[in-house]
């Protein structure tokens, strides 16, 4: 088994899930673990794995009401359960919403503050404390995202959007297990593949300065080339380890960062009444970004293309829009449901999200609409 200790305790091994799990919770003596978990992830077999985990003394509580995206209302009434019933960690099993409503709901169970005033947007970052209680994050294959990061985004109660951030959000124990995406449906395994494809993309095309996490992003996307096929074809469990290795990776490298794909996936998702998968829309979306990029060459489009065996003579663009045509995966926003009406909205809160106004090459609301116009 391999330990990682970069920002936080990663537990990464084939079948490693039901060991660490009972491990981590004995050896932080718990008790009362309150497990966040989507209904549908609560139907299948890697539940039954999931909590054969806990020890025998632990009594978990389980909040499986989860909303599409993560909302005010849900991290409150994840809070009242957790304090009604003593329980003493939060425990997230799923995908990135999941563990989203489990960051927002352990700051609800700290702070009396309103959850809007702690927001990024209010200097919240500085406010939110080190006394939060423990998160430990088990993420499926669309769960990577939000497992290793620092960061969660909020649908108030008033209907606004916030970013919450502070390096206290990271969860204590990422658990990392690559058999729980055995058997995943080629089209998830797909869509969570194109979010951290575009997440690395985007991260490495960032104009900030951080090595480190410019290598993690080229890595993921190596591995990505080499073991999409496998993984969606042959249900391969070398390759998908290394598909969960490079969800990893990528998440690693946003430590530059939130990235521009990132307000845009969420903006979409927010505005349409479809409730498009932030992973799926970023597969749509990142062929189009990158083409705004390309206007403004500096030669980092390049080492993409080497990474992902895209002709050196091809735009990048090009290259990714043949490259995720072969994948099942919605090529249009039009095919994941979203209307037309919807593209101004999500402009408009894209063009207001952190992640674009602090970004240095400056992205018009004007921009993002004929980038969402062309995307559909």
């Amino acid at each position: 088994m391999t330990l990682i200790n970069f920002l936080t305790r990663v537990h990464f091994a084939d079948g490693v899930l039901e060991e660490a799990l009972h491990s981590e919770i004995e050896a932080n003596n718990k008790r009362r673990p309150l497990v966040v978990a989507a209904d549908d992830r609560m139907s299948n077999l890697g539940a039954d794995r999931f909590f054969s985990g806990f020890p025998l003394r632990a009594e978990p509580m389980v909040f499986s009401d989860v909303p599409h995206l993560p909302t005010e209302s849900a991290a409150r009434a994840v809070a009242k359960l957790y304090r009604d019933n003593d329980c003493d960690v939060l425990v997230a099993f799923g995908s990135n919403r999941v563990i989203d409503l489990a960051k927002a709901a352990r700051i609800a169970i700290a702070h009396a503050e309103p959850l809007d005033v702690l927001s990024v947007d209010e200097g919240g970052s500085r406010r939110i404390n080190g006394h939060l209680p423990h998160l430990y994050a088990v993420p499926d294959i669309l769960g990577f995202a939000s497992a290793i990061s620092d960061y969660a985004r909020l649908t108030l109660d008033d209907d606004r959007h916030i970013l919450l951030s502070s390096r206290n959000l990271v969860p204590c124990i990422t658990i990392c297990d690559p058999t729980l995406t055995l058997g995943a449906m080629a089209e998830d395994s797909a869509v969570a593949a194109a979010g951290v494809m575009s997440r690395a993309i985007d991260s490495y095309l960032s104009p900030r300065y951080h090595p480190p996490a410019d290598g993690l992003a080229l890595d993921a996307l190596n591995r990505i080339w080499i073991n999409i096929g496998p993984a969606l074809y042959d249900d391969d469990l070398p390759a998908r380890r290394e598909l969960l290795a490079a969800g990893l990776n990528s998440s690693l490298s946003l430590q530059k960062g939130l990235c521009v794909i990132h307000a845009l996936c969420n903006a979409i998702t927010a505005a349409s009444a479809s409730n498009p998968d932030p992973s799926a829309v970023g597969g749509v979306v990142i062929s189009h970004l990158v083409e705004f990029y390309e206007r403004r060459p500096d030669g980092r489009c390049d080492q993409i293309k080497r990474a992902l065996r895209i002709d050196k003579e091809r735009t990048l663009a090009d290259g990714l829009r043949d490259m995720l045509s072969e994948w099942p995966i919605p090529r249009k926003l039009s095919e994941l449901g979203v209307e037309v009406s919807a593209l101004g909205r999500a402009a408009t809160i894209a063009a207001c999200d952190r992640a674009v106004t602090g970004d240095q090459r400056g992205f018009e609301r004007s921009e993002i609409r004929e980038l969402f116009a062309r995307a559909h």
